[in-house]
């Protein structure tokens, strides 16, 4: 357990499949209970650090393996602009967008058949443009393709993938999603 003993960390859930995600405790940047908060955690370290140091820099990750930086926008660290650096990463397999407590709409004909995270990914992959992402109702189980892209706020259980890039889109589709995740930081002069 993690986070206070609220659940388990949910991002290890899909490395390790011995571990339960139901119930696990879903990290966010700013939003609901402040021990789930990484923002807050983040600048609470980097105002220790900077109280040491005040001439060092301290690097802020996004959620997500570090590709997530949207919170930022509406949220950004309260700490000297001169002190802060954004670190964004990108991965070859991250075509996906992961959501807590949200789900897709719009179940695929011939496909409402539930699964497991796995089964469903491949599913999504196979189906191609039809498929928008997947939900899974209990942790990596009771997982359905779904065909709209549009999040809804779920019951609390459910996590979902949402597709942000297919196979081989066009440059500008990507150039879109890198943006939407934290370009805006450099375009609207938020980060140095």
């Amino acid at each position: 357990r993690s986070w206070g003993g609220q659940g388990a960390f949910c991002n290890a859930t899909s490395l390790d499949a011995s571990v339960d995600a139901t119930g696990c405790a879903e990290m966010t940047w700013a939003s609901g209970p402040s021990s789930l908060q990484w923002r807050r955690a983040a600048t609470r370290a980097a105002r220790a650090v900077l109280k040491e140091k005040p001439s060092l820099m301290v690097s802020f990750s996004g959620l997500e393996y570090s590709t997530d930086l949207r919170g930022v926008k509406k949220h950004p660290v309260d700490l000297p602009r001169e002190s802060v650096v954004y670190e964004a990463h990108e991965y070859s397999w991250s075509r996906y967008s992961r959501w807590a407590e949200s789900a897709l709409r719009g179940q695929i004909e011939g496909h409402a058949e539930a699964g497991t995270d796995d089964e469903a990914k491949a599913l999504c992959d196979s189906l191609g443009g039809a498929c928008a992402g997947w939900t899974c109702e209990r942790g990596l189980e009771g997982c359905t393709v779904r065909s709209d892209g549009l999040l809804l706020e779920g019951s609390g259980q459910e996590v979902t993938q949402r597709k942000e890039l297919e196979g081989c889109d066009p440059w500008p589709r990507y150039e879109d999603k890198l943006d939407t995740w934290w370009g805006y930081l450099l375009r609207e002069n938020i980060a140095p």
